[in-house]
Formats: structure tokens, sequence, C-alpha cells
């Protein structure tokens, strides 16, 4: 498994073409609202060529010349095939969003993991576990700077885009963590004393209505004691825990009680938030009276990685993930610097400890310093987790001001359980939250459900969320089916990129736009329905809303009454719940920032989505 993730981190090479090419532009946007839609990822029908869409919906890829179809796909979307015949260098892809995909957010029962499709085609192994077939060399697309693409040639038995994985991002389901986490998976919470239930969520906002990015927040009791401290994401929410630590001592009476305060301190002034509600009883939004400046550009990725011999089975498919990853990271974060550090650890007695890479902006070091490992050792099944999170947070110079800071620990063995251990464990998390680190795990072979818990409320802790292998591609040894109602298998590879890219789209000051039309923003606009190829498509939907873009309140009417209704933010978060029994339904938006916001209502047994602008 080691072997696997090593890889991924590794390539970044020069280009291949031949004469025979020719190069198609184009843009991507949504169907209803005409809004551009960044990260989606474009391939060459087949697998063999691709790309992402940047923060303006474009994207530029180079095919062979016979080549006529491209699939366009993006999370929350139906994928479209698209036609591009010999004559045709530029096309205009509209993307309808996919009304089944949005169980994702259903607060019912724990049904048989949904599997879909995401990019090209995932191979999925039903009965008997079976290795990838043996195929030619192909190429995999790599595109260092938006408008070039280069061509990496990777062996056959490892070429990226064979693992699969999920996600389960517990900010977008949290009512049903509250569920799983008192029930299925409560033994854990005394073993590793971490419990995500108290959280507060502060929305920080600029005068003129723009999220602040990158503010340091803090909760504090009523007696003035620091309780958390974390900074705002990508869209200008911070999230903040009380009692996130359980004390070794069951009789201690230490636990914060009462009422909390926040507080934001921006450019030397401090802005004070008192009696915070707890998330889902109020909304708590911090107004800096002082316009949106230009936030910082930088996105730091780290890997951290274990590189013990229990990894084997996995690690030389996943160094050719994170290589391809880091090949694309560039065009899922357009116009910021993109620092890429990485750690490898081992265990305690073992030839080495730690071994670590600093931030770079070089990919090809990056890439270098990857391919050199190995996974060997181990022995024991838990490995030293603690230490290796110690390391990347103290020993990697993230930046002091950042767009996004990333972390993604890779592993298949839990940490040690003693008490040292879990101590540190307890200090890394609180850490990474205070400096404003994402901790995204990434679950291979080999993890239990004691672990999946522990790793989910790391990733609940620091804003981040839980990624896992599957076992769909074949690869590696079993991997457990995670404890939630559905999940949504993709390419590893895919799936990372879409998560750098949802985690670093920002306003940047300027609000988003409806179209890139000349005089196309009336009043009211209601749901407009493109023409995907896939057959698959859902059926037309029964509802409209308007206006859009908002200022103020956002109103949905449905031909039914709708039961349960959503509202997230661009990273799927959960914002707001709303329960109108009634076909119509208005959203207050006031105390929310300029942004692009999602919405999912479920309306006589049936899921539907849109799309908005708020303009404050």
């Amino acid at each position: 498994m080691h072997k696997l993730l090593l890889s991924t981190l590794l390539f970044l090479v020069t280009g291949w073409a031949t004469a025979q090419q020719r190069t198609i532009r184009g843009r991507v946007i949504d169907a209803a609202d005409r809004t551009p839609l960044p990260g989606v990822a474009i391939a060459l029908e087949g697998g063999a060529f691709g790309t992402t869409t940047d923060a303006k919906g474009q994207f530029k890829l180079t095919i062979p010349l016979a080549s006529k179809t491209l699939l366009a796909s993006y999370i929350g979307y139906v994928t479209q095939s698209v036609n591009v015949p010999a004559a045709t260098d530029s096309v205009l892809i509209r993307l309808v969003a996919d009304g089944k995909s949005l169980n994702e957010v259903v607060i019912t029962g724990y049904a048989t993991a949904a599997k879909r499709e995401v990019m090209g085609s995932v191979a999925t192994v039903p009965g008997s576990r079976r290795a990838p077939a043996p195929g030619s060399a192909h190429y995999s697309t790599a595109a260092i700077t938006p408008g070039r693409s280069v061509y990496v040639t990777v062996t056959p038995d490892r070429e990226a885009g064979q693992l699969t994985a999920g996600e389960i991002h517990d900010y977008s389901k949290w009512t049903l963590w509250g569920d799983i986490a008192q029930k299925e998976l409560r033994d854990y919470r005394t073993l590793w004393r971490v419990a995500p239930a108290e959280r507060y969520s502060v929305q920080v906002v600029s005068a003129n209505g723009f999220p602040l990015i990158d503010v340091p927040v803090r909760l504090f009791d009523n007696q003035r004691h620091l309780i958390w401290e974390t900074r705002t994401d990508n869209t200008g929410r911070s999230e903040l825990w009380a009692n996130l630590f359980q004390p070794a001592d069951s009789t201690a009476t230490n636990r914060v009680k009462g009422k909390v305060s926040a507080e934001a301190v921006v450019a030397g002034k401090t802005y004070t938030l008192n009696r915070l509600s707890p998330f889902g009883k109020g909304d708590n939004t911090l107004t800096i009276e002082q316009p949106c400046g230009d936030a910082a550009q930088t996105v730091d990725v780290a890997f951290v990685v274990d590189a013990t011999g229990s990894m084997g089975d996995e690690i030389s498919y996943l160094k050719a993930e994170l290589t391809d990853v880091i090949s694309r990271a560039k065009q899922a974060a357009p116009n910021s610097t993109i620092r890429l550090g990485s750690v490898f650890y081992r265990d305690r007695g073992e030839q080495y400890l730690t071994r670590h890479n600093d931030f770079t902006t070089q990919p090809d070091s990056a890439v270098a310093f990857i391919k050199n490992q190995e996974a060997m050792g181990g022995g024991d099944y838990p490995e030293a987790v603690d230490t290796a999170l110690a390391v990347a947070l103290t020993k990697l110079t993230w930046s002091p001001t950042a767009k996004t800071r990333l972390l993604f620990l890779v592993l298949d063995a839990p940490p040690h359980d003693d008490a040292a251990a879990i101590a540190s464990l307890q200090r890394s998390v609180a850490k990474a939250a205070a400096m404003g680190i994402r901790l995204i795990p990434l679950a291979a072979s080999g993890i239990d459900k004691s672990t999946e818990y522990l790793l989910r409320s790391m990733a609940l802790g620091t804003n981040g969320t839980y990624v896992f292998l599957t076992d769909d591609s074949g690869i590696g040894n079993p991997h457990i089916k995670p404890t939630t109602d559905q999940y949504t298998v993709e390419k590893l590879n895919a799936l990372l990129v879409r998560l750098i890219a949802k985690f670093t789209q920002t306003t940047d000051c300027q609000p988003p736009t409806v179209a890139n039309v000349p005089n196309a923003t009336p009043p009211v606009r209601y749901t407009e329905q493109g023409q995907p190829v896939d057959s698959t498509a859902a059926p037309a939907p029964t509802f409209r809303y308007f206006p859009n873009p908002t200022r103020d309140y956002l109103t949905i009417e449905n031909t039914t009454a709708i039961d349960e209704l959503f509202v997230m933010d661009i990273t799927g978060k959960v914002l707001m719940r709303e329960t109108p029994n009634r076909p119509v339904a208005r959203l207050d938006m006031q105390t929310y920032p300029t942004g692009t916001y999602l919405f999912r209502f479920n309306a006589t047994q049936r899921w539907q989505a849109g799309r908005f602008i708020l303009h404050r």
C-alpha cells in the first residue's frame, strides 16, 4: 500500500507529442445558471488523455487527430459525452445537476454504498478480487501550467487512474455523524479520547459582504479561557470545538460549560462575538468593518505517508496516483503558488522514524523525493503516526499566510494507543487547526473501524474530510466499507484533484458571474435545462428558483411539497437545513458572504438540486 502512494507523488516529466494531434479548447458551465465550473474533469473517451477546467471553467486539451469524443464529469452533475468533429476546435459544455447523486446528504439508514463512475471508467470487480489486466503503456496528461499540457508515460501496471476511492465529508452529513458516533462508532470514543460533538461555526465577512480568508479565530469559555483556535477557510468560515478531547481521567471536571464567545483578529484589530450558538441552533457571523482585501495566493500541500512494509501491496500504485495529482495541482488551483512537501514515516526501532522533504515550488523535487522511498519494516500493527504528524507540523515550513493548507495523511495502520501517543495526537490536531491546516486522511487496506473513527474525528477537528480506498479497483488487500449511508466511488487521482480544487476556490473579492454574456442578469432567472447525451440523466426538474443572483432571499417553488432542504457552500459543507413541508421555500441568505452556493431538496421521495449566486 505504501508503495502505491509513493509512486503517485512521483512524476512530472517532459513532453511527448506526435504530429497527428489537434488541440481542443473549451468552457464548461452550469446548465441552469450558466456559471463557469472549475475543476471539471475532461477526458478523452477511453481514458488516455485528460485535464481539468480552470477557475473560469476553461480547458485546453491536446488529443490524437482521429479522436472524436470527450467526457466531462464533475461531482454532483451528470457525466456528459461530447462529440467533437474533426473540423471543430472549440466546445461549450453545459452540465446538468444529477438528482441521483443528491442522496449524499440524505440523513436516513445505513444502506449499501452507492457506486458511480465519475471519471472515465472505474472497474468494479464483482465476486472474487482480481488485479487489473496488464496492457500496453499509454499516456496521461500532466498540466504544468494553464494552456500547456505534457504527457507522462507510465508503466502498464502502475499507471495513474487505477486506484478507486470514496470520500465522506462529515460536515455535509453532520446529523448522520452525530447519529453513528453515538451508536455504531460509540465504543471508540473512549479508546482515542476524542468526540467531535460540540461544534461552533463562525462566518467572517468583510464590510462589503465578501468572505475573509485565513483569519485567526479563537473560542473562549465564560471565564475567558481559550478553548480552541483555528483560521477561516476559503469560504471565510471557521469551525471551533468545545470538549473535543476527553480527559484521560473520566472523573475530571475541567470540561467547558456555559456560554462561549469568539474573537477574530484582522489587521491587528480584535472583533468579538459574544454568546455563540451551537451549530444548527443559530447563525454566528462576524462582520469586519473594512473592505475585502487581496488574499494570499499560496497553497501548501503536504503528503504524510506510512512507509512500513504493510503498505507494500499498494504503495507503487499510490506513487503513480500522487505523481499524477502533483502534475495536475497547478491546474486545480490556477493563479495560485503551489508548494509541495512530504514526510515518510515508519515506527519505533526501525531503520528510520521519519524522513521529510520541505516545501518546494518545484514539483520535480517533490516527486524525486517520493520516488526514492520504499515500503519496509513495520511488523506490529500500530505505527508512529503521532510522530509523523508532529514532524509535519514542526519541520515543514508552512506558509504564515495562505489561501489553503492541506495535509494528506496516507496510512494503513493506526497510531499507538498509549497515553503518550494519544496526547501527542491531540496536540497535533489542535496545532493543525490553529495553523489552518486541513487534515485529510487517506485510509488504505488494513484500516479497522477504530482507526476509521479516529481519522474521521481528526478530519472534523481540522475542517478536513475523510478519504478511503475501495475494493473496486481489485488492487491490494481488502478495504473496509465506512460507516455511513451512501458514498460515491471515484478514481483516486481525480478525487484528490477535486479536493484541491474545491478547497482552494475563492471569490478573490470579485462576485461570481451568472453568465459571460452582456446584460444576462435579469431580475428573475428560472432553471434552464441542457440536453446531456447521457441516457441515464435525471428527469426534468419540477421546480424554479429566483432571483439568481440574489442579495438576500432565494425563493424555491416546486410543484409538490418540499419535505427537506439543505443549503451548502462550494466545499459541500451543509450550512442550513429546512423542513418547509409546502411547495414554496424562502431561504434567508443575509448572514452569508458573497459566493456560489448549492441547494438540494427532497420532495415526494425525489432529490433535486440547484446552484445560485449570492452577491451582497
